[in-house]
């Protein structure tokens, strides 16, 4: 009897050992997923210095302290965790978190969205703070933009506007007939085939290889933007910064992946992502100040500015083959099976633009 009484003592404490240990599974297993830190892998095309990189750390420290260090990021700058090129499908297969991306370097994985490099250059294109909100309405405003990004497993988390872009020289570019025979570096497709309708000589080359290519004389200048300029210091071994102010590229998109958003608690994922679209419009306000800044540093370095008169502009956006751009881009995604969407995006661009008088009548 004794041993019995003994024996469903022992059961009873090993119940309640049991339950007690079920119990606290249950309790981390209810826990939100807010609970465990997240460190997030970003793939970045540029150098930890300039603007962008300042912004990019301020939204990381704010989404950090607003989430009590549950979600933070870190980031590879400089191609150091990817090549550019693979930024997109390196987010979608979990390699990086997060990404610099854009239609000019990702042509293939964001087809529509190059239709917003059909034009040579816009009303507010020297204007980062009006681009950055205009990118962000056209992403809230057209559902094909979106599924664009999103079916490769992402979404926009940031807008990183590029304004007008100049000309990083070794000769001065005071008419559209300069270009004539020069080799200059593009950063897309687009800005290509305006260099070509004018009679120069275009190549792509990485932001990172451009100094070396200019020191050696492998190319003539290269088409970026100032702040680019500076940060890599190109005004080292180039005369003349010629102020074009033509192919604006717009907005590239910091992208981050949906599987990393649902590792986040509801709370955390809502703050990330708020702090990345108002960190992203106070980088397009930061980068419309500095632009003259900019441009004024690098004249202290040395470099002679060469103004591009309005007319010479408009002489070159009036050429028949950049005239035809919008058309032959329209007809090839056409073509393509885009018809649809690629017209709506570009409708929607020149009106942000005020340039409806650009598109094409069906």
């Amino acid at each position: 009897m004794k041993n019995r009484t003994t024996l469903c003592s022992l059961l009873v404490v090993v119940f309640f050992a049991i339950s007690i240990v079920f119990s606290f599974s249950s309790m981390a297993a209810s826990q939100p997923k807010s609970g465990n830190k997240l460190v997030l892998r970003w793939s970045d095309v540029g150098p930890s210095s300039g603007l962008r990189p300042v912004y990019m750390k301020k939204a990381a420290d704010e989404i950090e302290k607003a989430t009590n260090g549950r979600v933070h990021i870190d980031f590879y700058w400089s191609n150091s965790l990817v090549n550019v090129k693979e930024n997109v499908r390196a987010v979608q297969k979990g390699i990086a978190d997060g990404a610099w991306t854009g239609p000019v370097y990702h042509p293939a994985e964001y087809p529509i969205a190059t239709g917003t490099q059909t034009v040579l250059y816009t009303p507010h294109g020297d204007d980062a703070e009006y681009i950055t909100k205009a990118y962000w309405e056209m992403w809230d405003e057209l559902k094909p933009f979106r599924d664009e990004v999103e079916k490769w497993g992402s979404t926009v988390w940031m807008m990183f506007p590029y304004d007008s872009y100049g000309c990083f020289a070794n000769k001065p570019i005071r008419k559209m007939e300069d270009i004539k025979g020069m080799r200059l570096r593009v950063s897309g497709e687009g800005i290509g085939k305006m260099v070509s309708a004018a009679g120069g000589s275009p190549g792509f080359f990485a932001s990172s290889e451009v100094y070396s290519s200019l020191e050696k004389g492998v190319i003539d200048g290269a088409i970026v933007g100032y702040s680019w300029g500076k940060g890599y210091r190109i005004y080292e071994v180039s005369k003349y910064l010629n102020l074009l102010d033509v192919t604006m590229i717009g907005c590239c998109y910091g992208i981050v992946s949906f599987n990393a958003l649902n590792k986040m608690s509801e709370q955390d994922r809502k703050t990330f992502m708020e702090i990345g679209r108002r960190v992203s419009l106070e980088l397009g306000k930061a980068t419309r100040l500095e632009r003259q800044d900019l441009i004024g540093a690098m004249e202290k370095e040395g470099v002679e500015l060469v103004s591009f008169p309005d007319e010479e502009r408009q002489k070159w956006a009036d050429l028949p083959q950049v005239r035809t751009f919008i058309p032959a881009w329209l007809e090839t995604q056409e073509k393509a099976g885009r018809g649809k969407e690629s017209r709506q995006m570009v409708e929607l661009f020149l009106k942000k633009f005020d340039l409806t008088h650009l598109m094409p009548k069906k």
